[in-house]
């Protein structure tokens, strides 16, 4: 295998998926890696929602050309080109090859799975080489965009590995699909389910039901039974239901969300219940000790952060393996980390040593914004440790500091930064950000300090653990808890974050509280904020006096004269404007997108049934609907 540079795409191109905004790949994503001898550096790291500005893109590229121009223009900071690549993977029309993938490695599991599973247990190959992993890869479901036959083998995939020696990849459950309907149910992003399931204190009595094992493609329809039938019985509850049915109506709630927190904590039983089981039955079966064995754990489900850190009690596992993009945002680190490790034989030295590998504010982006915005600037200081402290215990700050960092949550490069011991602060943040009252905010903590604020606590620096506060530790930080008692924590050091290392550790000096609150720096429905303009706007609209950039202290006024007008998402390609005769040419027969979904999600069906013959489009539309009967699902939920 060449040294050189190799670019890893999870993206889609398809003019017709363009025109109806179809969602065949969302948290589209591509990563720059450069190959010298076994020694592999993952050296930027793109998400498409951040630069395009659409949360969870999922916007189909209308052509090759309208992809590579993107490609090209992100890459260009390096003086680099699509064509100067040794090897492009990841996108049918864009890769250079076909020997990178899983598809014939492992005709158990889908190939979406088993690139999950890679990002998890090659994070550290120093682990995986002396150590032993057990890996679960859970989330709600694949793509079929390499992996043409998806729908013939199981959704998720399990792995373990001994010092180096890759001793079984196979298939497993995931609770993925009941958190799908759920979100369809009630609306409810699976962030804000489970918020809400642990914020009020209703529960159901006596309610045993079992979760079939959902595997495949038969778990569409035995999730969307499991949760319709929970949900409709939640529904039929009432006043007179109170200690036979039901514990009470918490009566900080509405009746509606007591009920969705009644399902939701069923539903996260019955999740953690199932990958219990899972890992017992992997433990036994491959003589295991978890005290000497890592838990790796990718997909979307890994951000179920109560999850993780009860599989890490019940088991007391050695150590616990998991990039920051956990969700679909990593899978071009894992389809890259497997194409590595397959075309050179497992003999890689990686290391995912930080999360901080998206897009930088340099320099020359600060004083661009500080000319741009100088109406709207009223002091520029440098940065003092009083002075940050100071601001953070008076009011919300913004904080946006070098390299953003990947995935889906805040890490302390693009954050508001709030005092944990105001009462209100939460209160402020979820005003600031729309969010609902109950809504936590998470603490940014010195690594050090963890085990003295939170029970049976350890390290997390990618905030994928929930930890209990220790009881007389509540009062002093109830701002960072949510309603139970508990918080998604990040914990940090002098290596991972210099510069909130020794504001955190300054604040701990002064006032004896290690920790402060931290949210995302975005407003409701947005992505995470990715450049020094875009967070001087977001201030700006918010009437949040101090930003931080790269350390540099701005103060903001003249609020009232500001006019925020919201940037346009860029379109890719010109379906766009021409989206009628697009569709006109290649849908002339209007075939409904519940169809086309299931089309472009079982791609052998495009060779038998074309959209330009009517007689095709009849066939098609009848085997459709017997499909999705056999399924036992009216469509397909966004996998």
């Amino acid at each position: 295998m060449k040294d050189g540079y190799y670019l890893s795409t999870y993206l889609h191109i398809d003019p017709l998926a363009n025109a109806l905004k179809l969602r065949i790949r969302h948290d589209q994503n591509m990563s720059l890696w450069k190959k010298e001898g076994e020694q592999i550096q993952l050296v930027h790291y793109w998400e498409l929602e951040r630069t395009e500005r659409l949360k969870q893109y999922s916007q189909s590229f209308f052509t090759e050309q309208d992809a590579i121009c993107l490609i090209n223009n992100l890459l260009q900071p390096y003086g680099l080109k699509i064509n100067d690549m040794v090897e492009v993977w990841g996108t049918p029309q864009l890769q250079t090859c076909e020997d990178y993938h899983a598809v014939l490695d492992f005709p158990e599991v889908s190939y979406h799975s088993i690139a999950h599973l890679f990002s998890a247990i090659l994070s550290n190959t120093d682990i995986f080489e002396h150590e032993n992993i057990v890996a679960l890869s859970l989330d709600g479901g694949p793509d079929t965009v390499i992996d043409e036959k998806t729908f013939q083998r199981s959704f998720y995939s399990g792995a373990v590995s001994k010092k180096g020696y890759m001793v079984d990849i196979f298939p497993v459950v995931s609770p993925g699909f009941l958190w799908s309907y759920l979100r369809r149910k009630y609306h409810l992003r699976e962030g804000s389910l489970m918020a809400l399931g642990s914020a009020s204190e209703s529960a159901l009595l006596d309610y045993h039901v079992s979760v079939p094992r959902l595997s495949d493609s038969t778990a569409l329809h035995k999730a969307e039974s499991f949760v319709k039938m929970l949900s409709d019985y939640a529904d039929t509850l009432s006043s007179a239901d109170i200690g036979r049915k039901i514990n009470f109506f918490d009566k900080r709630f509405s009746e509606e969300e007591n009920k969705i927190s009644a399902v939701v904590k069923v539903v996260q039983n019955k999740s953690i219940e199932m990958i219990e089981g899972e890992l017992s039955r992997i433990l036994e079966k491959y003589s295991l000790n978890p005290e000497e064995t890592y838990l790796a754990m990718s997909g979307g489900y890994a951000l179920n952060c109560p999850t993780n850190s009860y599989l890490m009690r019940r088991f007391r596992f050695k150590g616990f393996l998991a990039p920051p993009c956990v969700n679909d945002s990593g899978i071009s680190l894992g389809m890259a980390l497997y194409a590595f490790y397959k075309k050179m034989s497992g003999n890689i030295h990686f290391q995912l040593s930080s999360a901080f590998l998206g897009n930088e504010v340099r320099k020359e982006n600060v004083d661009a914004v500080l000319f741009k915005y100088k109406n709207y600037i009223s002091e520029v200081k440098t940065f003092t440790l009083e002075q940050a402290i100071e601001d953070i215990r008076r009011a919300p700050i913004v904080w946006c500091e070098g390299k953003a960092e990947i995935g889906p949550r805040a890490l302390g490069h693009r954050s508001i930064l709030a005092d944990a011991t105001n009462v209100k602060s939460k209160e402020i943040l979820n005003q600031i950000k729309q969010r609902e009252w109950w809504r936590p905010v998470a603490p940014i903590i010195l690594e050090n300090k963890i085990c003295e604020w939170f029970e049976e606590a350890y390290s997390s620096p990618y905030m994928l653990h929930t930890f209990y506060a220790k009881e007389a530790q509540k009062e002093k930080i109830a701002s960072v808890l949510h309603l139970d008692g508990s918080a998604r924590v990040q914990t940090i050091n002098q290596n991972s974050h210099p510069l909130l290392y020794k504001l955190l550790s300054y604040y701990d000096e002064k006032y004896g509280i290690p920790l402060i609150c931290n949210t995302s720096l975005n407003d409701k429905g947005e992505p995470i904020i990715d450049t020094a303009e875009d967070a001087i706007r977001f201030a700006l609209k918010k009437s949040i006096e101090c930003v931080y950039l790269n350390g540099v202290r701005l103060h903001l006024h003249n609020f009232d004269c500001f006019e925020f007008d919201e940037k346009k998402n860029r379109e890719k390609g010109t379906a766009g404007d021409d989206a009628q005769a697009v569709l006109q040419k290649l849908n002339p027969y209007h075939v409904s997108k519940e169809i086309l979904i299931l089309l472009y999600y079982r791609p052998e069906l495009k060779k038998r049934f074309c959209l330009t013959n009517l007689e095709d489009v009849r066939k098609l539309k009848i085997y459709a609907k017997i499909a999705l009967n056999k399924l036992g699902v009216t469509v397909i939920p966004g996998i």
